[in-house]
Order: C-alpha cells, then sequence, then structure tokens
C-alpha cells in the first residue's frame, strides 16, 4: 500500500510540473503578442520564432520557404526598361528638410519636382503660404507646368520608408515608384500607388449627407462633402456622384493627357481654394484624399481589388489563393479594429457630453455616477473588443511579414 501512495504522489507531482511548465510556455506565448506594434530592435527575432501553424494556418509546410516569387519584387527595382515616357515626381518638404529626399536619388528616369512649403523666398518652387497641405503642392505644380508637363507625373510624400506605402513593396516610396508599370499609367490615366484596401475603400463617403457619419470618426470629414462646398471647388458641376472612396494615402501617377482633360482654370480654382486661408488647413487638404480619382478619372469611387492592383499597378501577381485571403483578411480586421475604435471614442465622447450636461442642470453627484454606471458596460465591451482586434491584426501581421520575408515595418503601421 505504501508503495502505491508513493507512486500516486509522485505522478501527481509529475503532472503538477507539466501543468506549470505548460502555463509558463502558454504564457510565454502569449506575452510575445500583447503588444499592438512590435519592438524594432526584436523585430527579426520575433519573426522568426513565430510557430508557422499558429498564425492562422497562413504557412503550410509544403509551400518553399525560400521561393523567390515572394522576395523578388522587393530587391527587383526595374522590371523593364521605364525610359520611353518622361515623368516627373512632385513632392512638398520644409526649408529644414535638406537631407530628407536623398531617397529621389535611387530613382530611374524621374526627375524631380520638390517644392518648399513654409519659405517662398528662397527656392524656385514653392508655395507662397504653407496651407492647404499636399494638394497645395499638386495643384501648384500642375497650374505651373500645365504647358510642359512630363508624359507622367509621380505625385507623392516626402518619406521614403512609410506606412502609405504597400507592404509587399517594402513599404519603400523609391521601390514603389520605380515598380509602377508606365504603360499602363499612360493607358489608364490614373494609377493610385496603394494596393491595400485599408483605409479609405469601399464606400467611404456619401455625398450630401442625411446623417453625420463623421461624428464616429472626425478623418472621414464627410460633412465636408456636400453641395456648399463642392460648387466652390467645382463650380461648372452639379451632378456628382453618391460616394466618393480612393485608396489610401494621395499617392498617385497622373498622365499628362488625364490632367489636360480639364482646362488649368479648373486647377487655378482648386489651388484657389485649398490655399484659402479661411479654409481649416487639415480639412480643406484632407478632403482631396478621396476626390482625386473624380478629379483626374470621373470617378467617384477607384477601388480596384488588391490582387487588381498588385498586377495591374506592379506586375506582381499574387497566385495562390490563401496568400490573397490572409493579406485580404488582415485587411478587414484593421478596417474593423478602426470601427470599433471610433465607436468606443463615440460612446466615451457621449458619456463626457452627458455628464457635461448633467452637471450644468445641477445634477447630482450621486446621480451622475449612475448615468457613468449606464454607459460603462458598453465601453467596457467596447474597450475588450478593441483589444482583441488589436491582438489578432498584429498576429496576422508578424505572419505576413515572416511569410512574405519583408523588412521591419515603419513606426505605427
Amino acid at each position: 500500500m505504501g508503495l502505491i501512495r508513493k507512486l500516486v504522489i509522485n505522478i501527481a507531482i509529475i503532472a503538477g510540473l507539466l501543468y506549470a511548465l505548460s502555463f509558463w510556455r502558454t504564457s510565454k506565448d502569449e506575452n510575445q503578442y500583447s503588444e499592438p506594434f512590435i519592438d524594432h530592435a526584436a523585430a527579426e527575432a520575433k519573426a522568426n520564432a513565430l510557430d508557422r501553424q499558429y498564425i492562422h494556418g497562413l504557412i503550410s509546410d509544403s509551400h518553399d520557404p525560400n521561393s523567390a516569387f515572394r522576395a523578388a519584387i522587393i530587391h527587383e527595382q526595374v522590371p523593364h526598361a521605364q525610359s520611353k515616357y518622361s515623368a516627373g515626381i512632385v513632392i512638398g518638404r520644409t526649408a529644414e528638410e535638406t537631407e530628407k529626399l536623398r531617397w529621389l536619388d535611387n530613382l530611374v528616369d524621374v526627375k524631380p519636382y520638390v517644392y518648399i512649403v513654409d519659405d517662398n523666398t528662397t527656392s524656385e518652387l514653392h508655395l507662397d503660404a504653407n496651407h492647404g497641405r499636399e494638394a497645395a503642392v499638386y495643384f501648384k505644380y500642375i497650374v505651373e507646368f500645365y504647358d510642359n508637363l512630363p508624359d507622367i507625373s509621380f505625385f507623392w510624400h516626402g518619406d521614403d520608408i512609410v506606412w502609405h506605402n504597400n507592404m509587399l513593396l517594402g513599404w519603400n516610396s523609391s521601390i514603389s515608384i520605380n515598380r509602377m508599370d508606365r504603360d499602363n499609367i499612360i493607358a489608364s490615366g490614373y494609377a493610385p500607388s496603394r494596393c491595400d484596401a485599408w483605409p479609405g475603400c469601399p464606400y467611404w463617403v456619401r455625398f450630401d449627407p442625411s446623417r453625420a457619419e463623421d461624428r464616429l470618426d472626425p478623418h472621414r470629414l464627410e460633412s465636408l462633402f456636400n453641395p456648399t462646398t463642392f460648387a466652390k471647388m467645382f463650380p461648372n458641376v452639379t451632378d456628382f456622384p453618391p460616394f466618393f472612396a480612393g485608396t489610401c494615402c494621395s499617392q498617385f501617377a497622373v498622365s499628362s493627357e488625364a490632367i489636360r482633360t480639364h482646362p488649368k482654370s479648373y486647377y487655378i480654382n482648386l489651388l484657389n481654394w485649398v490655399t484659402d486661408p479661411t479654409n481649416d488647413d487639415e480639412e480643406s487638404g484632407r478632403v482631396f484624399e478621396y476626390t482625386w480619382p473624380y478629379i483626374f478619372a470621373g470617378r467617384g469611387q477607384f477601388c480596384p481589388s488588391m490582387q487588381e492592383c498588385y498586377c495591374k499597378t506592379y506586375n506582381f501577381c499574387i497566385q495562390e489563393n490563401k496568400d490573397l485571403n490572409e493579406l485580404e483578411r488582415w485587411n478587414a480586421l484593421r478596417t474593423r479594429r478602426e470601427e470599433v475604435q471610433w465607436q468606443l471614442n463615440f460612446a466615451k465622447d457621449a458619456l463626457d457630453t452627458r455628464v457635461e450636461n448633467s452637471r450644468d442642470r445641477g445634477v447630482s453627484e450621486e446621480d451622475i455616477e449612475k448615468v457613468k454606471g449606464a454607459f460603462q458596460p458598453e465601453i467596457d465591451r467596447l474597450a475588450m473588443r478593441l483589444e482583441g482586434l488589436a491582438q489578432q491584426t498584429w498576429e496576422i501581421r508578424e505572419g505576413i511579414i515572416h511569410y512574405w520575408s519583408l523588412p521591419v515595418p515603419p513606426t505605427g503601421w
């Protein structure tokens, strides 16, 4: 009997140790995904340590991890001769950002048109006033060079590595521009650089809204899409599309022919509107982020699928459905995460407004606490949902980075 008792005790001890070890490993695995953004210093180590099967079945053992198909696009700068078309790139920078645009030297057969946005005395290309964000730079260029445009104009932000760029191009501006198919740009007239659907597509803002969706997300600026504002921007137009949507983030290429579908006066009017100091700087500049397709392609919505965009714009065609599905699921999760964040912000703002109004009416603190108690369960639910989506999104992102052999993403991506 004593022997059996000792055996049972030993088994129990071993089982306890195994359980503790299992719990330690589980906690350790969960902790590595606890932050919404990766630590850049440890990014490569974390990516290499990912459990291939853990990331939602993204990577299968049968898929060749050394496939040149997945990595080639990052390193192959120019897939074919580009010099048969003249090209220029339009960028704004401040007077102090003298080192920021060194990446322009990596571009192939592209002439830079760099506008100084905050000093109108030291550069031939400049804004008269720093107002209207990138839209002011873009329209100033078109107005000044309308009669002498290159075949293709790239309109771009000033950073080389930035989240605005596509992940499968290493978030890299110079690689993106060099890879863009210029035959396609000439044929299409307008080619947005971004293939990721988040944010901006599909139906993003409603023209002349009956409800103010921008309360949930101030970035939508939906209240600006109304007949009064658009009558000033487009005085000769009376019939507008019901929706405006375009892929993020005001980086695109346009042919000279597409630009000249409108007279020079059209762009002068838009330049005057966007630089009008009575208009809010951020809003007047950002409203164009969703109207570039309308201006250059005559379309309220320009939302090609991710697969179509990569294939047509960069000659990089994603062949396997599982690869495409994971990329699209990641984008969908980011969209849902942002929607939940808007809902959470809206709930908090509604609570703050209710509390402030209650205090103005002399409501007791005891009753105000009851108001807070009524709101808190929904706020807690949204906060928990947001945390779960953030972790889920981060996990898929790490898997995509590892699978496609991508570099460390830029901050904020």
